[in-house]
């Protein structure tokens, strides 16, 4: 997930915050930084930890306790996401971190949507902000919406020149299922040459 969709997530959960209403006026956090990196990995899972750096310009803590998500891409759900540490003190900077856990063996079926989709995936994630109102735990619904197209073709359909010969390639996406994916190359050859090439010597 990239950090532009992150920002959205994050902005979007912190504006719902805000429209729970509060006993005073609320000045709105800014996001000062994000940074994604790989966490722990394994066979089955793939981690990334997501680093939102924040101010609060309130005189009052936001009482933040957790960010709960899943992540939904073309309808199947991938993973969940969790706060390890979501503190946001009054007027002052702080990070919230977020760990997203990847099933990995969710990804070969949504490899096969996102192809048969024209390389196209509606990302969407579901997720609470969870609320610390000390006499209970309140969980606001929040979502966020995005789309990821790809083009993975187009950089095997070339033409070069070389020692006399043309070759003009188109592929296309051939058999699709979890475990193969199929290309097919069409290849247009011409010999500029006075004299016949082998290709199979």
């Amino acid at each position: 997930m990239n950090s532009r969709s992150l920002v959205g997530i994050f902005a979007a959960l912190l504006t719902a915050l805000f429209l729970l209403g509060c006993s005073q006026p609320v000045e709105k956090p800014q996001i000062k930084e994000i940074k994604n990196i790989l966490g722990n990995i394994t066979d089955s899972e793939t981690e990334i930890l997501t680093n939102v750096r924040v101010y609060n310009p309130n005189p009052f803590p936001l009482p933040l306790n957790d960010v709960q998500t899943g992540i939904y891409m073309n309808e199947l759900k991938l993973g969940e996401g969790s706060a390890l540490k979501a503190e946001v003190p009054a007027s002052s900077e702080s990070n919230i971190v977020i760990s997203t856990k990847i099933d990995n063996s969710k990804i070969p079926e949504w490899w096969v949507s996102h192809l048969k989709n024209g390389e196209r995936t509606e990302i969407l994630m579901r997720g609470y902000l969870v609320l610390d109102l000390k006499v209970m735990e309140f969980k606001y619904p929040v979502e966020f919406s995005a789309s990821l197209k790809t083009d993975i073709l187009s950089g095997m359909g070339r033409k070069e020149r070389m020692d006399g010969i043309e070759v003009e390639a188109n592929s296309s996406w051939g058999a699709i299922n979890e475990e193969h994916t199929e290309i097919i190359t069409l290849a247009k050859v011409k010999n500029q040459n006075p004299y016949p090439v082998n290709f199979f010597e």
